[in-house]
């Protein structure tokens, strides 16, 4: 995805500059525009769309991390999500660490899906489904892979640290009276 800014180099003239917010692989760009195709060609009653689907989502889960982070598509939806723009600030570790939850979630869902498929793709007893969903676990979605996944499971970890230690933005007092706890 690329964004356009305006520079101001002392010139009559503003130059506009391009600048990538993320960079997704090939591999995503490629299986983004099947995507893309199907939905224009009306190809959802075939199933086919659903395929093209699940590549793409594949590939987002399934990248190698490039040198920086935030080059990675589902990376950069998470700083995204991290944003309160309401209050123009961070997004409290709980209510943040939901969100990745929710991501993590799907990833597994995601990742079981493919594992039938390379069950139900190969000849009789030549995948074991156990076997298959093992593998692409613990390459794809572990804390100590250097993975899409990887990371945002450490964020997640970190989070439930850091909102032990949160303590309320909001008060709680007592009425006049003493009789009431206003919170």
């Amino acid at each position: 995805m690329v964004r356009k800014r305006r520079t101001e180099d002392g010139d009559d003239d503003d130059d506009e500059v391009e600048e990538y917010l993320f960079r997704g692989t090939e591999q995503q760009s490629e299986a983004l525009n099947r995507c893309l195709d199907a939905a224009a060609d009306g190809e959802r009653g075939d199933g086919s769309f659903d395929e093209h689907i699940l590549a793409f989502s594949l590939t987002l889960i399934q990248q190698k991390l490039p040198r920086s982070r935030f080059e990675s598509p589902m990376l950069s939806y998470c700083a995204a999500l991290a944003a309160n723009y309401s209050t123009k600030g961070w997004k409290e570790p709980g209510n943040f660490n939901k969100s990745l939850s929710g991501l993590i979630y799907c990833a597994q869902l995601w990742i079981l899906r493919e594992t039938f498929r390379v069950v139900d793709a190969g000849s009789e007893n030549e995948h074991d489904a156990d076997d298959v969903l093992r593998t692409l676990y613990e390459r794809w979605i572990r804390q100590e892979r250097s993975t899409t996944y990887g990371i945002i499971l450490n964020w997640r970890l970190m989070l439930f640290s850091v909102a032990k230690q949160v303590v309320s933005s909001k008060m709680a007092t007592w009425s006049l009276d003493g009789a009431e706890v206003c919170y």
